[in-house]
């Protein structure tokens, strides 16, 4: 019998072990969110780019509502300094 485990290939060192594919690397080359470029992709596949810019704009302006821990402590610092000078 033959020892079949040293017939294993091994993988060369020099290709990666991970590639990009076309459409990973078009994703890539937008300096956009991933989901937003997946959208546009799709769209221009799709031949309704300019309906999806709409889309994609709305979606990628940050909802004024949400708060950041940073913004909640600079507001009550700035509101600390302004009751201070009122009072």
């Amino acid at each position: 019998m033959q020892n079949t485990r040293n017939h294993h290939t091994m993988p060369s060192e020099n290709k990666p072990r991970y590639r990009l594919t076309k459409l990973g690397e078009q994703m890539a080359r937008l300096p956009i969110d991933p989901k937003i470029s997946r959208m546009l992709l799709a769209a221009k596949k799709h031949d309704c780019v300019q309906e999806m810019l709409v889309i994609v704009s709305a979606l990628s302006v940050q909802d004024p509502r949400e708060r950041t821990a940073g913004s909640a402590r600079s507001r009550r610092q700035g509101a600390r300094a302004f009751y201070r000078q009122a009072v």
